[in-house]
Protein backbone atom coordinates (compact mmCIF):
# COMPACT_ATOMS: atom_id res chain seq x y z
CA UNK A 1 0.00 0.00 0.00
CA UNK A 2 1.16 3.47 -0.30
CA UNK A 3 -0.01 6.94 1.80
CA UNK A 4 -2.45 9.40 0.20
CA UNK A 5 -1.44 12.95 -0.12
CA UNK A 6 -3.78 16.11 -0.38
CA UNK A 7 -1.75 18.72 -2.11
CA UNK A 8 -3.86 22.38 -2.66
CA UNK A 9 -7.01 21.04 -2.83
CA UNK A 10 -6.49 18.60 -5.99
CA UNK A 11 -8.10 15.21 -5.50
CA UNK A 12 -5.41 13.89 -7.98
CA UNK A 13 -1.87 14.84 -9.25
CA UNK A 14 1.22 13.31 -11.08
CA UNK A 15 4.23 12.48 -8.03
CA UNK A 16 7.52 13.41 -9.60
CA UNK A 17 10.75 12.83 -7.88
CA UNK A 18 14.06 12.91 -8.94
CA UNK A 19 14.81 9.53 -10.35
CA UNK A 20 17.57 7.70 -9.90
CA UNK A 21 20.88 6.98 -12.33
CA UNK A 22 20.30 4.65 -15.16
CA UNK A 23 20.63 0.95 -14.26
CA UNK A 24 20.18 -2.21 -15.14
CA UNK A 25 18.09 -5.25 -14.34
CA UNK A 26 17.28 -8.48 -15.68
CA UNK A 27 14.74 -10.97 -16.83
CA UNK A 28 13.78 -13.96 -14.86
CA UNK A 29 10.58 -14.80 -16.52
CA UNK A 30 8.10 -14.28 -19.08
CA UNK A 31 4.69 -14.77 -18.76
CA UNK A 32 1.19 -14.97 -21.30
CA UNK A 33 -1.30 -13.04 -20.09
CA UNK A 34 -3.93 -13.16 -22.86
CA UNK A 35 -3.24 -12.80 -26.68
CA UNK A 36 -2.83 -9.34 -26.37
CA UNK A 37 -0.94 -9.16 -22.87
CA UNK A 38 2.83 -10.47 -22.19
CA UNK A 39 4.32 -10.23 -18.18
CA UNK A 40 8.04 -9.56 -18.22
CA UNK A 41 9.54 -10.61 -14.44
CA UNK A 42 12.26 -8.53 -13.85
CA UNK A 43 15.28 -8.87 -11.05
CA UNK A 44 18.10 -6.10 -10.08
CA UNK A 45 21.37 -7.21 -11.00
CA UNK A 46 22.54 -7.37 -7.02
CA UNK A 47 19.88 -7.91 -4.51
CA UNK A 48 18.99 -4.59 -3.75
CA UNK A 49 19.26 -2.90 -7.13
CA UNK A 50 14.85 -2.79 -6.97
CA UNK A 51 14.69 -1.78 -3.62
CA UNK A 52 13.39 1.91 -4.07
CA UNK A 53 10.59 0.63 -5.87
CA UNK A 54 8.72 -0.54 -3.18
CA UNK A 55 8.01 2.96 -2.49
CA UNK A 56 6.47 3.82 -5.46
CA UNK A 57 2.73 4.94 -5.92
CA UNK A 58 0.27 2.62 -8.21
CA UNK A 59 0.57 3.57 -11.96
CA UNK A 60 4.40 4.88 -11.19
CA UNK A 61 6.77 4.63 -14.62
CA UNK A 62 10.40 3.57 -15.26
CA UNK A 63 11.70 3.98 -18.63
CA UNK A 64 12.92 0.88 -19.98
CA UNK A 65 16.33 1.68 -22.60
CA UNK A 66 16.18 -0.39 -25.77
CA UNK A 67 19.28 -1.08 -27.72
CA UNK A 68 18.82 -0.14 -31.35
CA UNK A 69 20.47 -1.16 -34.07
CA UNK A 70 22.71 -4.64 -34.75
CA UNK A 71 24.16 -6.40 -31.81
CA UNK A 72 26.33 -4.67 -29.49
CA UNK A 73 24.83 -1.13 -30.81
CA UNK A 74 24.84 1.30 -27.76
CA UNK A 75 22.54 3.68 -29.23
CA UNK A 76 19.05 3.25 -26.90
CA UNK A 77 15.65 4.55 -27.31
CA UNK A 78 13.53 4.80 -23.89
CA UNK A 79 10.50 3.59 -23.54
CA UNK A 80 8.16 4.36 -20.40
CA UNK A 81 6.02 1.29 -18.73
CA UNK A 82 3.96 1.41 -15.80
CA UNK A 83 5.23 -1.03 -12.75
CA UNK A 84 2.72 -3.93 -12.66
CA UNK A 85 4.09 -5.20 -9.34
CA UNK A 86 7.09 -4.97 -7.38
CA UNK A 87 7.43 -8.10 -5.09
CA UNK A 88 9.61 -6.67 -2.26
CA UNK A 89 10.03 -10.36 -0.60
CA UNK A 90 11.22 -11.80 -4.08
CA UNK A 91 13.21 -8.21 -5.48
CA UNK A 92 11.35 -8.99 -8.61
CA UNK A 93 9.23 -6.67 -10.74
CA UNK A 94 6.82 -7.23 -13.09
CA UNK A 95 6.32 -4.90 -16.54
CA UNK A 96 3.10 -5.49 -18.89
CA UNK A 97 3.37 -5.27 -22.32
CA UNK A 98 0.57 -5.15 -24.75
CA UNK A 99 1.37 -6.87 -27.59
CA UNK A 100 0.21 -4.88 -30.43
CA UNK A 101 -0.65 -5.76 -33.89
CA UNK A 102 -2.85 -3.90 -35.65
CA UNK A 103 0.08 -1.68 -37.39
CA UNK A 104 3.04 -1.65 -38.33
CA UNK A 105 4.67 1.59 -36.02
CA UNK A 106 3.50 -0.86 -33.11
CA UNK A 107 4.45 -4.32 -34.62
CA UNK A 108 7.89 -3.01 -35.57
CA UNK A 109 8.61 -0.18 -32.71
CA UNK A 110 11.57 -0.70 -30.34
CA UNK A 111 9.75 -2.34 -27.71
CA UNK A 112 8.11 -4.75 -29.76
CA UNK A 113 11.30 -6.05 -31.50
CA UNK A 114 12.70 -6.19 -27.98
CA UNK A 115 9.84 -8.30 -26.58
CA UNK A 116 9.88 -10.55 -29.50
CA UNK A 117 14.14 -11.98 -28.61
CA UNK A 118 13.48 -11.49 -24.86
CA UNK A 119 14.62 -14.37 -22.89
CA UNK A 120 15.80 -15.12 -19.31
CA UNK A 121 18.87 -13.74 -18.36
CA UNK A 122 19.03 -10.52 -20.95
CA UNK A 123 19.55 -7.22 -19.51
CA UNK A 124 17.57 -4.00 -20.06
CA UNK A 125 19.11 -0.40 -18.70
CA UNK A 126 16.24 1.54 -17.34
CA UNK A 127 15.92 5.36 -15.18
CA UNK A 128 12.99 5.57 -12.32
CA UNK A 129 10.64 5.46 -11.15
CA UNK A 130 8.51 8.49 -11.31
CA UNK A 131 4.82 10.13 -12.19
CA UNK A 132 2.78 7.71 -10.09
CA UNK A 133 -0.85 8.21 -9.52
CA UNK A 134 -1.66 10.29 -6.12
CA UNK A 135 -5.37 9.87 -4.60
CA UNK A 136 -6.96 11.65 -2.56
CA UNK A 137 -9.68 9.70 0.28
CA UNK A 138 -11.59 12.51 0.57
CA UNK A 139 -12.92 12.26 -3.20
CA UNK A 140 -16.67 11.27 -3.29
CA UNK A 141 -15.71 8.53 -5.83
CA UNK A 142 -12.95 7.61 -8.64
CA UNK A 143 -13.53 7.08 -12.49
CA UNK A 144 -10.78 5.01 -14.24
CA UNK A 145 -11.03 5.80 -17.82
CA UNK A 146 -7.99 3.99 -20.42
CA UNK A 147 -7.23 1.55 -23.38
CA UNK A 148 -5.28 -1.74 -23.29
CA UNK A 149 -2.01 0.08 -22.96
CA UNK A 150 -3.60 1.59 -19.74
CA UNK A 151 -4.76 -1.23 -18.46
CA UNK A 152 -1.56 -2.12 -15.65
CA UNK A 153 -1.73 1.51 -14.78
CA UNK A 154 -5.69 1.19 -13.55
CA UNK A 155 -5.42 -2.55 -12.38
CA UNK A 156 -2.44 -1.34 -9.83
CA UNK A 157 -4.45 1.49 -9.00
CA UNK A 158 -7.19 -0.02 -8.87
CA UNK A 159 -5.79 -2.97 -6.22
CA UNK A 160 -4.04 -0.05 -3.85
CA UNK A 161 -7.44 2.43 -3.64
CA UNK A 162 -8.30 2.28 0.23
CA UNK A 163 -11.65 0.67 1.53
CA UNK A 164 -14.41 1.38 0.92
CA UNK A 165 -13.50 3.30 -2.35
CA UNK A 166 -16.41 3.92 -4.89
CA UNK A 167 -14.92 3.41 -8.64
CA UNK A 168 -16.10 2.98 -11.88
CA UNK A 169 -13.54 1.56 -14.60
CA UNK A 170 -13.70 1.93 -17.90
CA UNK A 171 -11.66 0.18 -20.86
CA UNK A 172 -11.10 -0.07 -24.43
CA UNK A 173 -9.83 -3.10 -25.95
CA UNK A 174 -9.51 -4.43 -29.60
CA UNK A 175 -11.56 -7.49 -29.00
CA UNK A 176 -12.36 -9.64 -26.13
CA UNK A 177 -9.40 -11.34 -26.08
CA UNK A 178 -7.58 -8.64 -24.10
CA UNK A 179 -9.90 -9.41 -20.90
CA UNK A 180 -8.03 -9.88 -17.89
CA UNK A 181 -8.89 -10.37 -14.02
CA UNK A 182 -7.35 -8.78 -11.38
CA UNK A 183 -4.26 -10.35 -10.11
CA UNK A 184 -4.79 -13.16 -6.99
CA UNK A 185 -7.33 -11.87 -4.27
CA UNK A 186 -8.88 -8.43 -6.13
CA UNK A 187 -9.94 -10.94 -8.56
CA UNK A 188 -13.09 -11.64 -6.48
CA UNK A 189 -13.00 -8.59 -5.25
CA UNK A 190 -16.28 -6.15 -5.81
CA UNK A 191 -14.56 -3.48 -7.78
CA UNK A 192 -13.99 -6.40 -10.11
CA UNK A 193 -17.67 -5.95 -11.27
CA UNK A 194 -17.51 -2.38 -12.11
CA UNK A 195 -15.37 -2.53 -14.79
CA UNK A 196 -16.97 -1.62 -18.16
CA UNK A 197 -14.99 -3.77 -21.21
CA UNK A 198 -15.73 -1.37 -24.74
CA UNK A 199 -14.58 -3.53 -27.32
CA UNK A 200 -13.66 -1.28 -30.79
CA UNK A 201 -10.85 -0.65 -32.90
CA UNK A 202 -8.79 2.13 -32.39
CA UNK A 203 -10.76 4.50 -34.46
CA UNK A 204 -13.70 4.71 -32.82
CA UNK A 205 -12.53 3.96 -29.55
CA UNK A 206 -12.59 7.36 -28.27
CA UNK A 207 -17.18 7.88 -29.56
CA UNK A 208 -17.58 4.26 -28.01
CA UNK A 209 -16.12 5.39 -24.51
CA UNK A 210 -18.18 8.49 -24.76
CA UNK A 211 -21.07 6.18 -25.74
CA UNK A 212 -20.37 3.72 -22.63
CA UNK A 213 -20.07 6.63 -20.07
CA UNK A 214 -23.15 8.05 -21.35
CA UNK A 215 -25.20 5.17 -21.08
CA UNK A 216 -24.44 4.43 -17.02
CA UNK A 217 -25.57 6.44 -14.51
CA UNK A 218 -22.52 7.22 -12.29
CA UNK A 219 -22.20 7.69 -8.58
CA UNK A 220 -23.25 11.80 -7.42
CA UNK A 221 -20.60 13.91 -6.66
CA UNK A 222 -17.27 15.06 -8.46
CA UNK A 223 -14.85 11.94 -9.08
CA UNK A 224 -11.10 11.61 -9.10
CA UNK A 225 -10.52 10.99 -12.84
CA UNK A 226 -6.83 9.06 -13.89
CA UNK A 227 -7.68 8.89 -18.18
CA UNK A 228 -5.04 7.22 -20.09
CA UNK A 229 -4.40 6.27 -23.52
CA UNK A 230 -4.50 6.65 -27.04
CA UNK A 231 -4.43 10.55 -27.75
CA UNK A 232 -7.95 10.88 -29.30
CA UNK A 233 -9.19 9.26 -27.14
CA UNK A 234 -7.84 10.97 -24.34
CA UNK A 235 -9.60 14.20 -26.20
CA UNK A 236 -12.91 12.58 -26.52
CA UNK A 237 -13.21 12.17 -23.26
CA UNK A 238 -11.69 14.83 -21.67
CA UNK A 239 -14.39 16.77 -24.05
CA UNK A 240 -17.61 14.92 -22.06
CA UNK A 241 -15.76 15.52 -18.73
CA UNK A 242 -15.41 19.25 -19.04
CA UNK A 243 -18.00 19.66 -20.94
CA UNK A 244 -20.81 17.99 -20.31
CA UNK A 245 -20.12 16.72 -16.63
CA UNK A 246 -18.73 19.67 -15.91
CA UNK A 247 -15.79 18.12 -14.22
CA UNK A 248 -12.67 20.69 -13.08
CA UNK A 249 -9.62 20.27 -15.02
CA UNK A 250 -7.61 19.79 -12.27
CA UNK A 251 -8.71 16.84 -10.86
CA UNK A 252 -8.75 14.58 -14.25
CA UNK A 253 -5.15 12.87 -14.20
CA UNK A 254 -5.18 12.62 -17.96
CA UNK A 255 -1.59 10.73 -19.98
CA UNK A 256 -1.34 10.41 -23.53
CA UNK A 257 0.57 6.94 -23.88
CA UNK A 258 1.08 6.84 -27.53
CA UNK A 259 -1.15 8.24 -30.20
CA UNK A 260 -2.32 6.03 -33.33
CA UNK A 261 -0.22 5.37 -36.70
CA UNK A 262 3.24 7.78 -34.62
CA UNK A 263 6.05 6.37 -33.45
CA UNK A 264 7.10 8.43 -29.93
CA UNK A 265 9.35 10.24 -31.70
CA UNK A 266 7.02 11.26 -34.73
CA UNK A 267 4.75 12.16 -32.13
CA UNK A 268 7.03 14.92 -30.43
CA UNK A 269 8.30 16.42 -33.56
CA UNK A 270 4.76 16.87 -34.42
CA UNK A 271 3.46 17.98 -30.46
CA UNK A 272 6.94 20.69 -31.29
CA UNK A 273 5.46 21.96 -34.75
Amino acid sequence: MFAFYRTQGLMSQLLSSTPPATRRMRVRAIHTLSPRMRRVVFTGTHPTELADLANAPPGAAIKLMFPQGTAGATRTLGRAYTVRHYHAERGELDIDFVVHDETPVARHGPAARWLERAAPGDEVEFAGPKRGFVADPSAPWTLLIGDETALPAIFAILEHLPEPAQVQTYIAIGDARARLPLDGPFAAHPRSRNIHWVESDTAHAGAMMVGALTAQPMPAGTPQVFLAGESSLLKQVRTLLEGAWAVPREVIDAKGYWTAGLSREERKAQEAR
